[in-house]
């Protein structure tokens, strides 16, 4: 009798756990924000946050995944990723909240995933907007895999938040042309051009709390990231992480 009384127990509690679980709001999805008709990808963080595009960006993929990033300790690093990708006339926007799991956190604002040709930083109150840079080919860029050749030219702006716990990512991509792919670094007018359509064309925008709770009013749960995608390309592009209080 006593068995089948916590045999009982076992199945409410679980049956109780999934329905809390279900009916709860998602903290990651989609929404619209009051001057967007395209929908966007809002983090309920700490504080939350949204996406602002420029007038014109189609909605080319949505969706989350697990990857397993580098560390600096003997096994991988363990995330959860949130990806809302747009196409615009030039090339690609990319929108991410990255989620460190089971103690694992980003490494510092500073770090980059790969080579940066131009580094910056913006004052976003109590906190610190990162800014690169870089020159990525179709091998390493998970988002242009598929491509024959050629390279992106790719603003990438990063931010962390919750502790170091969530990171959050845009990129901005244009292909590069062939005859300036050696000596983009030295191009200096060509750089600044890029980096101006770039911050126009998507940045991050922190909530304050009512704004959250009208964009939260219609989110949508993500569904799973397309296939397409490679987890190992996005592990990489994810960045490093370390496991809480190891540095």
């Amino acid at each position: 009798m006593s068995k089948i009384v916590i045999i009982l127990f076992v199945v409410l509690f679980a049956g109780l756990a999934v329905y809390n679980f279900s009916g709860k709001d998602p903290l990651r999805g989609m929404a619209h924000a009051p001057a967007s008709p395209e929908a966007v990808l809002l983090a309920r963080a700490r504080p939350a946050l949204t996406f602002d595009l420029a007038p014109g960006m189609s909605l080319l993929a949505k969706g989350w995944c697990t990857v397993r990033p580098r560390s600096n300790q003997s096994e991988p690093g363990s995330a959860r990723v949130w990806l809302a990708l747009y196409g615009h006339d030039r090339g690609l926007v990319v929108t991410s909240v990255c989620d460190g799991e089971n103690n694992w956190e980003w490494l510092s604002g500073e770090h980059t995933a790969y080579p940066v040709i131009r580094s910056m930083r913006e004052d976003m109150g109590k906190r610190t907007l990162f800014e690169n840079l870089m020159v990525l080919d179709r091998e390493h860029d998970p988002f242009c895999a598929g491509k024959d050749k050629g390279v992106c030219l790719i603003y990438r702006a990063r931010l962390l938040q919750e502790f170091d716990h969530c990171e959050v990512i845009v990129e901005y991509h244009e292909d590069l042309p062939d005859n300036l792919v050696r000596d983009i670094a030295f191009a200096t007018d060509y750089l600044n051009a890029f980096q101006t359509r770039a911050r126009k064309a998507v940045h991050i925008r922190l909530l304050d709390k009512e704004e959250a709770k009208r964009m939260a009013e219609n989110m949508e749960r993500m569904e799973t990231l397309d296939k397409g995608i490679s987890r190992q390309l996005l592990a990489r592009w994810t960045g490093e992480m370390h496991r809480k209080g190891q540095l």
